[in-house]
């Protein structure tokens, strides 16, 4: 019913020059959804001004009549979602740092097999670099019936093959000391890559023995200079901190640490090297006996190749020593 003499839409306008205040909440969402209607009809009806009203008018406590008219829009034109961007921690776009898990280090310790080599067999380079535990899994000689036999076997197997691991880490890094020492006994004065020149220089040095072989010269190529590459690095290692520095960073020493995060020198690569004096390495790599042991693999590694040098010509007949701490010019690709 509306009043006499007014029209739906002069009623209407009557109502909403009415005070907030003097409306219930359900006649006002009424009047809302006629507001609405009309307003899509006819656009020179504007919406009611109610959902700017502050808390506490009239009898709603402050809330807006309907949730469609209460959502204010965020300020600066931005959109809904993106409001409180500025609560969320931000992406930090600082370059990780390459020897952060080294500075992570507080302590440095020897590995319990390499303590156990070491009381078992002391400072023997060859019973170091042979493998004297062959693996044997054990698991085929249990059934169903002997579950708890097979756990067993199980788990000594896996713990003599993680005690393979650590050690074929540090067999890795002599191993790899071994070609970079190889390429400065060839080239004393070059640099760890191995380019073609090098690559022949090598044939050349080793004699035709490699000309008999199914090697294929293109992969020789690029194991070589990536292991003689990663030697070089170890080499720096080696000479501020000792042979015997590798048994206490073997599980840090990656192939992908090296071959992509290794600095040689700079920032990052002075703060890692002044941590790890301050962590006293090279002291505990003597009190060890890992140094007397690191010092005989890397010399047993190479011998052959130094006592081929002595007496070849001239650019060959350097007594090349691997700890000198003379390590040619810097290879400016590391």
């Amino acid at each position: 019913m509306t009043a006499p003499g007014l029209t739906d839409r002069q009623a209407l306008q009557a109502l909403l020059s009415l005070p907030p205040n003097s409306l219930t909440r359900e006649r006002l969402d009424r009047l809302l959804s006629l507001t609405e209607y009309f307003g899509g009809q006819d656009p020179s009806m504007a919406p009611p001004p109610w959902d700017e009203a502050s808390p506490g008018d009239g009898d709603i406590g402050g809330e807006a009549p309907s949730t469609r008219h209460s959502r204010k829009r965020p300020r600066g034109g931005e959109a809904p979602s993106t409001r409180d961007n500025h609560k969320r921690p931000r992406s930090d776009t600082t370059p990780r740092h390459p020897w952060g898990p080294f500075l992570k280090r507080k302590t440095l310790e020897l590995a319990p097999v390499y303590v156990r080599h070491l009381r078992k067999h002391g400072t023997d380079a060859i019973r170091f670099l042979n493998d004297g535990c062959s693996l044997q899994h054990r698991i085929a000689h249990y059934d169903h019936r002997t579950v708890g036999d097979a756990f067993l076997s199980c788990y000594q197997y896996t713990q003599r093959l993680e005690a393979r691991q650590t050690m074929d880490r540090v067999r890795w890094c002599f191993t790899m000391l071994m070609y970079f020492d190889l390429v400065k006994i060839i080239r004393p004065h070059g640099s760890a890559r191995v380019g073609c020149l090098m690559l022949e220089d090598i044939k050349s040095f080793l004699g035709p023995v490699l000309s008999q072989t199914t090697l294929s010269a293109d992969l020789a190529l690029q194991q070589l200079n990536e292991w003689s590459r990663c030697g070089y690095k170890l080499s720096l290692l080696c000479a501020e901190f000792g042979p015997g520095s590798l048994f206490f960073l073997q599980s840090l020493l990656s192939r992908d640490f090296l071959t992509h995060k290794f600095t040689a020198s700079g920032a990052f690569h002075e703060e890692a090297f002044d941590h790890l004096r301050a962590l006293g390495l090279r002291k505990k790599a003597t009190e060890s006996k890992a140094e007397e042991l690191g010092h005989n693999i890397r010399q047993l590694l190479s011998q052959h190749f130094r006592l081929a040098s002595v007496g070849g010509p001239p650019e060959r007949g350097f007594e090349f020593n691997p700890e000198s701490g003379d390590q040619g010019p810097p290879d400016e690709a590391v």
